[in-house]
Formats: C-alpha cells, structure tokens, sequence
C-alpha cells in the first residue's frame, strides 16, 4: 500500500529544507546548514519510503530501509545511501557538539548532496 499524499508532503517538507539550508549557507551559518542539509536526504529518504507503503521513525532506519528499497533494488545509486549516511555523522556533530565546526566548502558539498537527491526523489515519484 502506498501513500501518494504522504509522500509529496514528505517532498514539499524536504524542499522548504533545502530553502532553510540556502539561506543558511548565504548567511555564513555553516554548521546549521549542514545540518539541514542532512534532513533535506532524510525526508527525501522518508518520502520514497511511504511513496511504496514504508514508514520509519528513526533516522538510521530509514536510512537502512531505504538501502534495502531503493538502492539494492537498482532505483538508485549506491552513492545516495552512503551520502545520507554520511550527512547523518555531519548533523549529529552540528547538532550535539559543542564547538564543532564545518567549513564552507562541506556545508555546500551537503547542500548539493541534498540537492541533488531531492531532484532524483521528484523525477523518481513523478514518472512513478
């Protein structure tokens, strides 16, 4: 069973992130927008997730079950688990690290990660 609905509000949910992280970036919060950057790929990941009737609570789930899903199965790139997974390690320093620091160029790296799974995850959905 799916949930379309659930699903494209998982995306709108996703692309106001990206907007957050954006505007993070430009305003020199690096460390916030890594952190966003990494929830942009987590409600992207969520999204795909109840597109196909799956919903997960914690983050390393879904992560997990969106390996299983999408990545085994050919949907997508390999490099799209390892970024998520990858951008979780980011937000846990950023979120829970006291003087942890990211620079610039990461914080924009992230920003096209999310970016760029975001994209993927619509073109996916819609020819769905």
């Amino acid at each position: 069973m799916t949930n379309e609905k659930e699903a494209r509000e998982g995306l709108a949910k996703a692309a106001a992130s990206l907007r957050a992280c954006q505007y993070l970036l430009n305003g020199g919060f690096y460390v916030d927008a890594a952190s966003k950057a990494y929830y942009v790929m987590f409600h992207t990941a969520q999204a795909l997730l109840l597109s196909v009737g799956k919903s997960y609570s914690s983050h390393r789930a879904t992560a997990a079950a969106f390996a299983e899903a999408f990545v085994k199965t050919g949907e997508f790139p390999k490099e799209f688990h390892r970024r998520l997974t990858k951008a979780f390690g980011f937000r846990m320093g950023a979120d829970y690290k006291y003087g942890f620091e990211i620079p610039e160029d990461k914080a924009t790296e992230l920003y096209g990660w999310a970016a760029e799974f975001l994209a993927a995850a619509e073109d996916y959905l819609k020819k769905g």
